[in-house]
């Protein structure tokens, strides 16, 4: 606006544009210093000149000329490499003219003299189905030597048993340590485990776990152990915080009084005979009168 606010001020207007424009002015130039140091960097790398672009049939195959100067070389689905670092490379085959191993390197021809050493066939066989993502494992090997076992697959769980008793049954007031839990395992050793309680988790390999027994309640310890191959395994021990039952008294005896004794039995006086008369000797020759 004007200064009598009745128009247009042109001169500020003006330097509006201006500044509009000037700041304008300095991106465009950013732009085109970048893209100057971009084509710098290429053409010091081995290049896509512009004018190599329009020789070659534009920027793509500028692009690829760029990478086969570094090296890398894309025919027909096929990359070649001069070199490659990597940390891993996944595949499902691996064809190369040379095996190394650290320091150690092997032909395909010393590979396969040691096979054929070790009695172990250097091609499949016409029997061998393929291997597939979908084929199971086998226990033994289906190319060359049956003898020779691969890895069994553990899919056994750790085993955890718990020492003390479960439930544990606790009195009110008293203090309470877990005596804990002893973890074996058919392939691995010395697996630590988890502590859980009452589903929150305390930690690994604690022991002593104490639950409040200031008041009645229940609690719940788990633990969880997982061995190498990933099977997993849980065991839970039952707190019970119970109030102590009145002990109950049984009522004293009172002694019975004695049964009063029976009296003996008066004994008898003996029946005195008589006496037996006196025989009285007889004569000899006489008969005694009947």
């Amino acid at each position: 606006m004007s200064a009598d606010a009745k128009g247009v001020d042109l001169y500020k207007m003006t330097s509006f544009l201006f500044a509009g424009i000037k700041s304008q002015q300095r991106q465009i130039d950013k732009l085109a210093a970048d893209v100057e140091e971009i084509k710098l960097r290429l053409d010091a790398g081995g290049g896509i000149g512009l004018e190599r672009q329009a020789d070659s049939g534009g920027l793509f195959a500028g692009l690829l000329a760029f990478l086969e100067n570094l090296g890398v070389k894309i025919t027909q689905g096929v990359v070649k490499l001069n070199n490659l670092a990597a940390e891993m490379i996944s595949a499902k085959a691996l064809q190369t003219d040379k095996l190394c191993v650290g320091d150690v390197c092997v032909t395909g021809g010393q590979l396969k003299e040691l096979l054929d050493k070790n009695g172990i066939s250097s091609s499949p066989t016409e029997d061998s189905p393929p291997i597939t993502e979908d084929s199971p494992p086998s226990a033994t090997s289906d190319v060359g030597n049956p003898d020779v076992p691969l890895p069994a697959i553990d899919t056994e769980p750790p085993i955890l048993t718990l020492q003390g008793n479960n439930p544990a049954i606790v009195i009110v007031g008293s203090v309470y340590g877990d005596l804990g839990v002893v973890v074996t395992d058919n392939v691995d050793r010395n697996l630590g485990y988890e502590v859980w309680r009452n589903g929150e988790l305390l930690g690994r390999n604690l022991s002593g776990v104490s639950v409040d027994t200031s008041i009645a309640g229940e609690y719940s310890i788990d633990y969880v152990a997982m061995d190498q191959a990933g099977n997993t395994a849980t065991s839970t021990r039952t707190i019970i915080v119970e109030e102590q039952s009145p002990v109950e008294q049984a009522p004293l005896e009172q002694p019975s009084e004695p049964a009063p004794a029976e009296p003996a039995p008066a004994l008898e006086s003996p029946i005195v005979g008589e006496p037996a008369p006196e025989s009285i000797p007889m004569p000899a020759g006489e008969q005694p009168l009947i």
